[in-house]
């Protein structure tokens, strides 16, 4: 039997049942934990070509990129085990030197920083996850650090794995756990939306447990794609994960409504 499509998989598991960036030319992704790649397209050219010419290295400024100043995130945290890796770099579990506490850090590589699009793309990964960190269904941020190699957002750690694989351990699921992750999931929705944020790769996998206890909240973890928007003003590029993308997204006219 063929691999079957993660929607199917998931439907059977589920039983019955600084300033906001514009929406740049090139939507790319910062950074996807491992996960599935996203769709990434430019406004105008389709989907991204390798042969896409990148801006000359010396006209990225990318010293203080963040504007937090430089510092040694190994000063304050000890890097462990790697946890996950995707386009833009790596997630490790890390603990801090001075109260022993574990958090997940991820780690974003200046290297792989050929646009102007792809400092902006970052910075505003950052500034979406301090306005979101305070809502129980975002693993928060903790801390940013930079280096002349890279940018490290020390995050919550959320250990108790996807929906997905938490779902397919389980065997059989009850509708009413069921309704308990989705009414977090929805309600992770909304008040993005709520803030002008459209989330833009909601998917299972982008959604981990907390915990490996069996009531443990879910918590969103990866806002690469998310994007602020303006109330009568739509989005044009192709962003998104195959499986999932909304058809208003495919045609290069949609709003926040694609999240859901």
């Amino acid at each position: 039997m063929g691999v079957q499509n993660p929607v199917i998989r998931f439907i059977c598991c589920c039983g019955a049942l600084e300033d906001a960036f514009d929406d740049s030319n090139y939507e790319r992704v910062v950074e996807n934990q491992g996960l599935h790649e996203p769709l990434v397209s430019t406004a105008e050219n389709g989907f991204l070509a390798a042969d896409e010419p990148p801006e000359k290295k010396k006209e990225l400024k990318l010293n203080n990129i963040l504007g937090f100043g430089m510092r040694d995130v190994h000063n304050d945290y000890e890097i462990g085990e790697l946890l996950g890796e995707g386009a833009f770099g790596v997630v490790t579990r890390c603990r801090n030197r001075a109260t022993g506490e574990v958090f997940a850090c991820k780690k974003i590589e200046k290297g792989q920083m050929k646009r102007k699009a792809d400092v902006e793309d970052i910075r505003r990964e950052v500034q979406i996850l301090m306005l979101l960190s305070s809502h129980p269904s975002v693993a928060a941020l903790c801390k940013v650090y930079e280096d002349d190699e890279a940018v490290y957002l020390i995050l919550e750690l959320c250990d108790g794995g996807q929906i997905f694989d938490r779902f397919i351990d389980m065997g059989s699921v009850t509708e009413h756990y069921i309704s308990r992750v989705f009414r977090q999931m929805v309600e992770l929705v909304h008040h993005c939306h709520t803030l002008g944020i459209a989330h833009r790769d909601i998917k299972p996998e982008n959604f981990l447990f907390s915990s490996k206890e069996k009531n443990a909240k879910v918590k969103a973890a990866d806002f690469g794609l998310s994007q602020f928007f303006t109330t009568g003003k739509n989005f044009k590029s192709v962003v998104g994960s195959e499986y999932y993308v909304a058809p208003e997204v495919l045609n290069r006219n949609y709003g926040p409504k694609a999240d859901v």
